[in-house]
């Protein structure tokens, strides 16, 4: 690591973190920041490649919520944001809300490479952010390994502690709509304008 001078930090997420994740959160934030500092340390890669290796062990492991083990979509599966920028070139890629992958920052991190690359056959102007099922079939046709599937995918992401969470929240959810179904109908409207040099107009209508 002679004349190597780098630094990496990670995070898993603002908010609230229970105690007794403490343990494994630490410890995958440790392997994260260790894969980073293997492909730095050794000059295997670059930055943009350590960041990716760094959020890859985040992806993979289920006590984050990121890739496997994260929340559930309403339809019960997971659908996955990632984003990369390099801040020397300032390439950037994103993908948002992409079902069936693993690692949805391999597929943001070969984006933010392609700019890097230059405008390609007759100068098009490659893409920088993709959704949905359209970014996985980006993917695909950049040879970036996926399951074969979404439904395989999700066999591998979908946690059971995801799963009881999506149970009981789809509940709640279910039971504030029927509660909202049941709402009277508003009888009222009301309109207020106000002009210069400060008038004020207020209107109600009440049926």
């Amino acid at each position: 690591m002679e004349g190597k001078r780098f630094f990496v930090a990670v995070h898993v997420g603002a908010g609230y973190h229970s105690p007794s994740n403490d343990k494994a959160l630490r410890s995958v934030m440790n392997r994260a920041c260790q894969a980073a500092a293997s492909i730095l340390s050794s000059g295997s890669g670059t930055g943009l490649d350590a960041v990716v290796a760094a959020i890859q062990v985040l992806e993979d492991d289920s006590c984050t919520n990121a890739g496997r083990g994260s929340n559930l979509t309403e339809d019960g599966g997971v659908e996955c944001d990632a984003s990369v920028m390099d801040g020397k070139s300032g390439a950037f890629g994103a993908v948002g809300a992409v079902p069936g992958v693993r690692n949805a920052i391999q597929i943001a991190a070969l984006l933010a490479k392609e700019q890097l690359m230059g405008s390609p056959l007759l100068g098009r102007i490659p893409p920088i952010f993709l959704v949905g099922e359209g970014a996985r079939k980006w993917a695909k046709s950049k040879d970036i390994a996926l399951p074969t599937s979404i439904e395989e995918a999700n066999e591998w992401l979908v946690t059971e502690r995801a799963k009881a969470q999506w149970i009981k929240f789809k509940s709640m959810v279910e039971t504030a709509r029927s509660k909202a179904d049941n709402t009277p109908e508003v009888d009222s409207s009301v309109c207020q304008s106000t002009t210069m040099p400060g008038n004020i107009v207020y209107e109600l209508s009440v049926c």
